[in-house]
């Protein structure tokens, strides 16, 4: 079987819209297309006015980026606004509860945001396919009902290559749905997963739940990691240390700030104050678009410096985390799967090289963390233990300074090259 030397990706979210979905297939196609294999992606428009971390990554290939001309318009509940009037307020409640109506009688996961585009994704597929004779095909999801409608693909052209990119879990993180639209789903879930040659995960733990949960398929399932673009940081130099390492403990989040945290926040609120008695300063400074929390803190200000900032461009902020704190926290939310969750801001903190301080419960993150070597995991247990590694790091027993060339793009990208074999 040789290489195959054109691919069509099929990505809802796609640069310029800022949502990290867009991300993993944007330094993917960046990477294919400089290898020499030519790499088209079909997504929506998604508001052109929108800016994205990642739009540098499809300059070399924007004119292969092809654009279903409608705007994605989320439940206005989901739409950020800042500063709710009365009247917005009022729009934000009967948005929420038409919503939660429509969930109780729906099938399945009827709110995918993805559902009303399907016909349209299929019919545009169908197109570039024709048009370019595609050998590969890559659908990413979530979200994942379109997913469902493309594997009719593969009835049409069944001697081409379909590959099915899974980010999160199906049916299985439908949490708060009935039974019902469960059995609904895992039908919707089977028949897509079937279709498909191939299907990729980003992590292993869900790679190794599909292949449990479908063993007559178990082949087919293959870890694709998430991974960091190290052009993303390949200017960062060290530079005189803009805080005092031996008075300071400087700590930087960026990112969402997830509901249900609350457990963690205690913990490491608890942990700070410990460490009051090394350091004449505690910073936590939280990078975030949202100021979630802000009541939440306040108990703490006057012991602990709590500042909420402006996210900055990737290149800018990456410049301040690598020179200008200690650790760069991590925490998900209080949920069952999530502390085995590698978001792709784990990753930046992995190629920007900054240790990583994990507070949650262990888990395949806290795992990767201690046997790498890479950071620090704080449990509800080993508050002396972690107060000396932080005291030893910061005397410079212990380099702060690592390297994981296996999770870089390119690295990543080899890999990927690997399964896109032509029949």
């Amino acid at each position: 079987m040789s290489i195959s030397k054109s691919i069509l990706i099929i990505s809802f979210y796609f640069p310029p819209y800022p949502k990290v979905g867009g991300r993993r297939w944007a330094k993917f196609a960046k990477y294919l297309n400089r290898m020499g294999i030519d790499s088209h992606v079909l997504c929506l428009t998604m508001n052109q006015d929108k800016k994205s971390p990642w739009d540098k990554d499809i300059i070399e290939y924007k004119e292969k980026v092809h654009r279903i001309k409608k705007d994605y318009i989320p439940p206005y509940f989901k739409r950020p606004i800042v500063d709710k009037d009365l009247f917005q307020k009022i729009k934000w409640v009967i948005s929420y509860n038409f919503n939660k109506v429509l969930k109780s009688i729906g099938k399945g996961k009827f709110d995918d945001s993805s559902e009303k585009y399907k016909k349209e994704f299929f019919n545009r597929s169908k197109e570039l396919i024709d048009q370019y004779d595609f050998q590969t095909i890559i659908v990413t999801v979530g979200p994942f009902r379109y997913g469902h409608e493309l594997r009719k693909l593969k009835k049409i052209y069944p001697h081409k290559q379909f590959i099915l990119d899974v980010r999160d879990f199906w049916e299985d993180w439908m949490f708060n749905y009935t039974d019902k639209q469960r059995k609904f789903e895992r039908k919707i879930e089977e028949q897509t997963f079937k279709e498909f040659d191939l299907v990729f995960t980003c992590s292993k733990r869900i790679c190794e739940h599909y292949k449990k949960k479908y063993q007559n398929q178990e082949k087919k399932f293959k870890h694709l990691t998430h991974g960091y673009d190290k052009e993303d940081y390949n200017f960062i130099e060290m530079i005189e240390d803009k805080f005092n390492k031996k008075r300071d403990l400087k700590i930087a989040y960026t990112g969402s700030l997830y509901p249900d945290m609350e457990k963690y926040f205690d913990r490491l609120l608890k942990f700070l104050l410990s460490m009051k008695k090394y350091y004449k300063r505690i910073v936590l400074d939280l990078y975030c678009v949202d100021k979630g929390y802000e009541n939440y803190w306040k108990k703490s200000w006057d012991k602990i410096e709590i500042n909420y900032k402006i996210p900055l461009s990737i290149t800018k902020l990456s410049i301040k985390l690598k020179n200008e704190y200690d650790y760069m926290l991590y925490m998900r939310s209080d949920k069952t799967h999530d502390k085995h969750i590698f978001s792709t801001k784990f990753f930046d903190y992995l190629g920007i090289g900054k240790r990583i301080f994990f507070v949650g419960d262990k888990g395949d993150v806290s795992d990767f963390i201690v046997s790498y070597n890479i950071g620090l995991f704080l449990n509800e247990d080993n508050f002396l233990e972690i107060e000396k590694e932080i005291i030893s790091q910061k005397q410079g027993n212990n380099a702060s300074k690592f390297s994981m060339p296996n999770y870089d793009y390119l690295f990543i990208t080899e890999t990927l090259k690997s399964y896109l074999n032509q029949p």
